[in-house]
């Protein structure tokens, strides 16, 4: 019998995109199903690149009173829609670089499983869940759960999962990978496909 996975806290990083609202759903819906914690986060860089020459560092953006506030009823009314649906949440903003902070306070919590948008807003928001999130993916100390564009997608029922595909490499650190597709798996009685890929066979 495959052992039930245990998703007690979920980190949710946001920069208020569509794709972060959309990743919302998607958290709010697994820990309505797990009766976990849902945390959002909201980092603030602290690095402005210029097109020509290198990034300057600004003074501390949260150090100023009504800034913070704005922050802090943003990232409030964004999370709205979770507590709605009964979740517990909680908001944490920081002022740090953003992938640095996300694995962060995944540690600190820690958290069970990392929900985030595959993209950000465009231009420079962009780069706070677009290259964030590949950085993440490689860093994060829990399984990361990254939501796409979702083209031609209604998702009237966000966080059900109905095909599951587990590549692997037949590693010994896959078998974490593969129990971990077994159980989501069974929870949801989704179909799982199991792929190992040949390289370099004629």
């Amino acid at each position: 019998m495959t052992e039930r996975i245990q998703i007690e806290r979920i980190l949710c990083p946001t920069d208020f995109s569509v794709f972060s609202a959309r990743a919302l759903r998607h958290a709010t819906a697994l820990a309505r199903r797990f009766e976990a914690r849902l945390t959002v986060l909201h980092v603030i860089p602290q690095w402005i690149p210029y097109t020509h020459g290198p990034a300057y560092f600004p003074a501390p953006m949260l150090a100023n009173p009504s800034l913070c506030r704005h922050v802090e009823e943003d990232v409030r009314e964004f999370g709205a829609p979770a507590i709605e649906a009964g979740v517990a949440v909680q908001t944490v903003i920081r002022e740090a670089e953003p992938w640095r902070e996300i694995q962060a306070i995944a540690e600190e919590l820690p958290a069970d499983l990392l929900v985030m948008g595959t993209h950000g807003r465009g231009g420079f928001e962009q780069l706070l869940l677009g290259a964030v999130a590949e950085k993440v993916l490689h860093r994060a100390p829990c399984p990361v759960l990254t939501v796409c564009h979702e083209e031609g997608r209604t998702w009237e029922a966000p966080g059900l999962i109905r095909r599951i595909l587990c590549a692997t490499d037949l590693s010994e650190s896959s078998g974490p990978t593969i129990r971990y597709a077994l159980s989501l798996a069974a929870e949801y009685q989704a179909a799982l496909t199991v792929l190992h890929v040949l390289e370099g066979v004629p």
